[in-house]
């Protein structure tokens, strides 16, 4: 039996470890990405409920314009990752990765809360519920794009 020295394993392992790093930091940025995205589902989950209950009690003017200025900050910032999120999938690209399935998907998924938003903004505008139905079948969506981040 062969006696392996400590010597003979110091590329090895450095090669791992250079693997690793590059794999973390490569992983680490679609990390970030994917926890803001079940944040900014949590909101949107937050706001939903809140416009459910809002939609069965008496109308607040008050009460409406506040939910309707959470909705557009919201939507703002819900933009705004699905951009970066797009945009570090093609810097990716640029560097001869290929594109990377979980920045696409928290871009498609963004796509969905916006439409959820925007869905409930209308809701609480019209007092129509064909606007609630829509945004839960929206947010079906969202969590359909959870389970496969």
């Amino acid at each position: 039996m062969r006696k392996i020295t400590a010597v003979a394993l110091v590329p090895v392992v450095i090669a791992l470890y250079l693997t690793q790093t590059a794999y973390a930091q490569g992983s680490g940025a679609t990390n970030v990405y994917r926890t803001q995205f079940f944040e900014m589902h949590a909101k949107v989950k937050t706001i939903f409920e809140r416009a459910g209950r809002q939609g069965r009690s008496e109308p607040n003017h008050k009460a409406r314009v506040s939910l309707r200025e959470e909705i557009l900050a919201l939507t703002k910032l819900i933009h705004r990752l699905e951009e970066e999120a797009a945009r570090a999938d093609l810097e990716g690209m640029e560097r001869g990765r290929n594109s990377n399935k979980s920045l696409l998907l928290v871009a498609q998924g963004c796509k969905a809360m916006d439409f959820v938003l925007n869905a409930l903004d209308n809701y609480i505008t019209t007092d129509d519920r064909s606007f609630l139905s829509l945004a839960r079948d929206g947010d079906s969506l969202i969590k359909s794009i959870e389970k496969m981040l």
